[in-house]
């Protein structure tokens, strides 16, 4: 059976339409990137960091960023308990910045 003239001519009105916005659509302005943390604005002044217990695969790579820390960071750490805590503090051993808890009393992520 042949296809009737009406959906025919439906389709390639579609098409001229699909067509026409693609010609004639501006993309958005491309900006070049930007440095997340640039060199020139300074220290960090405040990290918050999370923790989940028995997270241990983290425990090298918060003790790694932390220990070349100045003290004068503020440090936060997000975790669901006190224990989640202790667990952390006691795997990092002293690191230069004081670490401030915030308990969250649920289940989370160390990422």
């Amino acid at each position: 059976m042949l296809p009737r003239p009406p959906i025919l001519v439906g389709c390639f009105l579609g098409l001229a339409a699909a067509a026409a916005i693609i010609a004639f659509h501006q993309p958005a302005p491309r900006h070049p990137p930007r440095a997340l943390l640039p060199e020139a604005a300074g220290p960090i002044k405040t990290v918050l960091l999370q923790y989940a217990p028995g997270a241990t695969f983290v425990h090298p790579v918060y003790k790694a960023f932390l220990s070349q820390q100045s003290p004068t960071l503020t440090v936060y750490l997000a975790c669901p308990d006190p224990t989640a805590f202790n667990e952390l503090t006691a795997a990092l051993g002293p690191v230069p910045p004081r670490l401030t808890p915030i308990f969250t009393h649920h289940l989370m992520t160390p990422w």
